[in-house]
């Protein structure tokens, strides 16, 4: 007889991710925003079906070579020699936080990443496609392919057969919902609110239930509704008028929609529908898993994809972070950067904590294509650094362009007093599409542009943008404009030509571009949206609880 342990003492593992809050302004990243982890890495195979994560974190991935288990470093995966199939179908986790895999030829169940023998269970054979662990105490439902539903019992290891199965639950509101399916795959919702249950009315197949924009959603037969009056109401309109129809997974992460259609992937942030890939660079997207930390896992025909989702982890003087924080960047490898008034830190893609690697008042930096850090100290001016080389090089205004006597002059500005007699700093520097490297430099009333082997390509003074007086924050946007914040709101740099626009928007401290090109300010009187026509600033909009 199989015996389950009662209790059992739950590691807790952290899959890496966080939030860095800044006063003056974001760095801009250089990196991709997911991960792909392909069919070659650790133990996954070509075709992986679903994401599912344990109470301990560990992420699992089923595919048709198996189940493949990752903490977060390792990979370890079970195969036909582990399984009563290769071609697993469905998980779930019981309340001891031991592993159920349904396989297409039987069950097996998985303890401190260890396959248990089971004469029980090896005793019953069929294709496993849902696996129930909750609705039912000491027991395992389950659904086969065929639609008969069964139930193995834990305290005797015995099996029987059962009327209908629970796919998922879940809360929102304090409201509690409950998916039930019978026999013949058809769909019951209970909604459960101040003790009065009630069942809506339901026509096919549930697949999620979830919150998003105030209301309770529910994807039904591939259409996107909302429970209204103990109904359900079809929401089509807005993804009709775009010409998306079919959705098969759907996930919300920190009041994003994420879903998939017709094999590509989509992102709504409220404004804008935006395709972020298409299935068929990794042969067929399968369904989409949010992790605790709020990640997206796409499960692929082609391994699985990660996007580096959560900002929502913060790190201070526990993780070896101290001072007031300016600025964060991560480098081609995914190690996390940080700058600070006491230095600049670093911190491995594995690792839990910062580690300082140099002293400075380190108020912005930007990370090239080559992992080189050029930052501004306030004390030291520009500084560079080589990631790979561990090393700090000598940084000198030079350039093959600009006379000597010019260059004198602009060095001797860096660091140094502005016209009103405050330190001069920089918040916002750039690089842009051409990997040059954009440095405002606030009261100093000057931009500077160096190319890629940091020399002086061209730089941006009084005779060329007027008294702007302070110049904090650059953003390359990826047509090759640079915006700059100015005392006008923003203006623009195109073809070394200055073109001021007036928002009347006053504190602009982070510039940042939508997937459609257009503008979101962080301001001291919130956020905007500006919308672009070829550059030009067609709307400056506030956002607004009413309008997202």
């Amino acid at each position: 007889m199989l015996k389950f342990k009662k209790n059992i003492l739950l590691k807790s593992l952290s899959f890496f991710c966080f939030l860095l809050l800044f006063e003056f302004g974001f760095s801009q990243s250089n990196t991709n925003r997911y991960k792909h982890f392909p069919p070659e890495v650790g133990g996954l195979s070509a075709n992986c079906s679903q994401v599912f994560q344990d109470s301990r974190g560990y992420i699992w991935i089923l595919q048709n070579d198996g189940v493949c288990s990752f903490d977060g470093i390792n990979y370890k995966l079970f195969d036909k020699n582990d399984l009563p199939s290769h071609e697993t179908r469905s998980i779930a986790e019981d309340a001891n936080g031991d592993i159920w895999i349904g396989t297409r030829n039987g069950l097996a169940v998985i303890r401190n990443q260890n396959v248990l023998n089971s004469t029980a269970l090896s005793s019953f054979k069929g294709d496993i496609v849902n696996i129930d662990t909750k609705s039912q105490e000491n027991k395992i439902v389950f659904r086969l392919s065929d639609g008969r539903i069964s139930s193995f019992e834990l305290t005797d290891s015995t099996f029987k057969e059962e009327d209908k199965i629970e796919l998922f639950r879940t809360t929102i509101d304090s409201v509690d919902y409950k998916v039930f399916s019978d026999d013949k795959f058809n769909s019951s919702l209970q909604i459960t609110e101040n003790t009065k249950s009630y069942l809506p009315n339901i026509i096919g197949s549930i697949s999620n239930i979830f919150s998003y924009s105030g209301k309770s959603w529910v994807l039904n037969d591939n259409k996107l509704k909302i429970i209204l009056n103990e109904k359900l109401i079809l929401q089509d309109s807005l993804f009709e008028a775009n010409n998306i129809s079919e959705i098969s997974h759907v996930e919300v992460i920190n009041e994003e929609l994420y879903f998939i259609s017709k094999n590509d992937l989509y992102e709504f942030n409220g404004l804008e529908f935006i395709k972020l890939i298409s299935g068929v660079s990794y042969n067929g997207l399968q369904s989409l898993f949010k992790d605790r930390e709020n990640n997206l896992w796409v499960a692929t025909d082609n391994g699985v994809l990660k996007f580096r989702q959560s900002p929502f982890f913060c790190y201070n003087e526990i993780n070896n972070i101290k001072g007031r924080l300016y600025c964060s960047m991560d480098d081609s490898e995914g190690n996390i950067w940080v700058s600070s008034n006491f230095g600049l830190y670093k911190k491995d893609e594995r690792a839990t904590d910062f580690k300082k690697i140099l002293n400075g008042v380190i108020l912005n930096f930007v990370i090239d294509k080559h992992d080189n850090i050029l930052m501004y100290d306030s004390y030291k001016g520009i500084r560079l650094y080589d990631i790979k080389l561990k090393e700090e090089k000598k940084f000198t205004l030079s350039s093959n362009k600009i006379g000597k006597s010019t260059l004198e002059k602009l060095n001797k500005t860096m660091p140094s007093i502005g016209l009103d007699g405050r330190m001069i700093f920089s918040y916002g520097m750039c690089i842009d599409r051409n990997e040059n490297i954009w440095i405002p430099l606030e009261n100093g009333n000057l931009i500077l542009q160096l190319d890629t082997n940091f020399k002086l390509k061209s730089f941006y003074g009084e005779n060329r943008i007027g008294k702007e007086g302070w110049l904090p924050v650059t953003y390359a946007h990826s047509n090759g404009d640079i915006w700059v914040r100015s005392k006008t709101g923003l203006s623009r740099i195109r073809d070394r030509v200055f073109k001021s626009f007036n928002l009347s928007i006053n504190g602009i401290y982070v510039i940042r571009e939508t997937k459609k090109g257009n503008l979101i300010l962080g301001t001291d009187h919130g956020l905007f949206f500006v919308e672009l026509n070829d550059g030009e600033i067609i709307k400056c909009q506030k956002f607004t609880k009413q309008n997202g």
